[in-house]
């Protein structure tokens, strides 16, 4: 069963990040397309194509990058910061000024014809690029599972779930201020009741921090997949509300709903009765957000509606609309574990609450599995380790391989002729990501001025040693 129901709660909020099927920023623009032969002219183009669009979304990753430089160097200078969040800072300062310093190109000498090969990245969690490369590592995780296993995406029901608790500026929730360890202890405790593994088969979580009029506001974004059944989205947001509601009382000062909450409660579920919200103590939380998966849209299009409490455009996902578009509407649930926290709607830092909530979240995770997702249980599903997301050293392999893909290693061509290319026909060089242009309006063209400064890599044959010289220099020196 598909649920539209909207989220119904007026007295919390939830922060809603801007993006429709555009993942961390970044857009993933897929993968060349493979349904014509290798070797035809509109293969080469799309393969040509999708590597400059690849190109043009990492200059601007980096070019955000620059701007939270200059904006954090400004914030230091403006206000005194505690010693432990200045040494996170200065780190993040140093990452982000050095994260793409050493791009790879490969650039044929006939006609100057230039392919974008990778970059050496930071790997910090406030990088705008490095957030996008993970959420196109997840991207590709989540399909490479639902790939190798598409009878889940009709077996069970997809929601995303939203779970938040009263909070306020002076005490937070329960006396305190940052408040996430909490929030995962009530969830997990909720999630151990016969009922919840009744209904739900697997999911996943992620905790997204934000602060509005009432201090900082922790809450809960869910993946679930949900057994088939009668009425099992509203079974299941009927246990939810009953137990999130129990869980989390006595932390308001609301002492009895409103005839319009109690009107608002029984319209979002037509399982409950009057009953049902007299059991329900004011004091605890009522937000229960539990509907069918998404995509959005800023500006208005065929089959979206508009959502007041959001002020973006929906439009409701279902399997049978392909698999492109669903995996969409996962990634949308999906996109708050690879955002940087405290990012703001433009794209920017915010680093004063950076500053507030760094010394409580450092080395702790905010993301988690359960269910049959959770790899080493007893119950785990047999594929569930696909969906880890830890970095390991294999990753680079990995990468490479797929980059040699793309780059078209077995064959080298000439991105503008689509001629064989021979070796001694093009060179590779690292250059700085920052000082590299794409014109959108010129087909994507990648353009880099003669002034700027190239390392040439003489002793690199092949693409895969070029790649292992880029990573050596990224190590080993500060700068290109």
């Amino acid at each position: 069963m598909y649920s539209n129901v909207p989220f119904l709660d007026s007295e919390e909020t939830v922060r809603i990040m801007a993006g429709e099927p555009i993942v961390g920023g970044i857009p993933d623009t897929g993968s060349p397309s493979s349904d014509e032969s290798p070797g035809t002219n509109d293969s080469r183009k799309d393969r040509t194509r999708h590597n400059r669009q690849r190109c043009f979304w990492m200059t601007r990753a980096v070019k955000q990058n620059r701007l939270n430089y200059k904006e954090l160097h400004e914030y230091l200078e403006a206000n005194d910061v505690d010693d432990d969040s200045l040494a996170y800072l200065m780190d993040f300062r140093y990452a982000i000024n050095s994260c793409c310093r050493h791009a790879l190109f490969r650039e044929h000498l006939a006609n100057g014809a230039k392919e974008f090969i990778g970059a050496h990245t930071c790997k910090n969690k406030l990088c705008a690029v490095c957030n996008a490369k993970r959420a196109k590592d997840l991207r590709r995780k989540y399909r490479l599972f639902f790939d190798k296993n598409p009878d889940l995406l009709h077996c069970f029901d997809f929601f995303h779930l939203t779970l938040t608790v009263p909070h306020n500026e002076s005490g937070g929730f329960r006396g305190k201020r940052w408040y996430a360890d909490e929030l995962m202890r009530e969830f997990n405790f909720m999630r151990k009741k016969q009922a919840w593994k009744d209904l739900v088969y697997a999911g996943e979580f992620g905790v997204e921090v934000t602060k509005n009029e009432n201090g900082l506001h922790i809450h809960i974004h869910s993946l679930l997949l949900v057994h088939k059944g009668p009425q099992n989205r509203n079974r299941l947001h009927r246990f939810i509300l009953k137990s999130w509601n129990r869980q989390t009382a006595g932390n308001s000062n609301r002492r009895m709903f409103s005839p319009e909450e109690k009107a608002a409660l029984l319209r979002s579920n037509k399982l409950l009765t009057p009953s049902d919200i007299g059991q329900l103590d004011p004091s605890g939380s009522t937000f229960i957000g539990l509907e069918s998966l998404y995509i959005r849209s800023k500006e208005p299009k065929r089959g979206f509606h508009f959502c007041e409490r959001s002020g973006f455009y929906k439009r409701y996902v279902k399997p049978s609309d392909g698999a492109d578009i669903f995996l969409s509407g996962i990634m949308e649930c999906i996109k708050y574990h690879f955002q940087p926290l405290a990012l703001r709607d433009d794209g920017g830092l915010n680093f004063g609450l950076i500053c507030e909530i760094l010394p409580t979240i450092k080395g702790k995770p905010l993301y988690r599995k359960f269910g049959a997702f959770h790899s080493g249980t007893k119950n785990a599903h047999p594929d569930s380790k696909l969906l880890n997301i830890n970095s390991k050293p294999e990753d680079f392999a990995k990468e490479a391989k797929e980059i040699l893909e793309e780059t078209g290693e077995a064959e080298i061509t000439n991105p503008e002729t689509g001629e064989p290319a021979l070796r001694e026909e093009y060179i590779y060089y690292l250059v700085n990501l920052d000082k590299v242009y794409v014109d959108p309006e010129d087909d994507y063209q990648i353009k880099i001025s003669p002034n700027v400064r190239r390392r040439y890599l003489h002793a690199a044959f092949t693409t895969l040693d070029a790649l292992l010289e880029m990573q050596l220099w990224g190590m080993l020196k500060p700068s290109a």
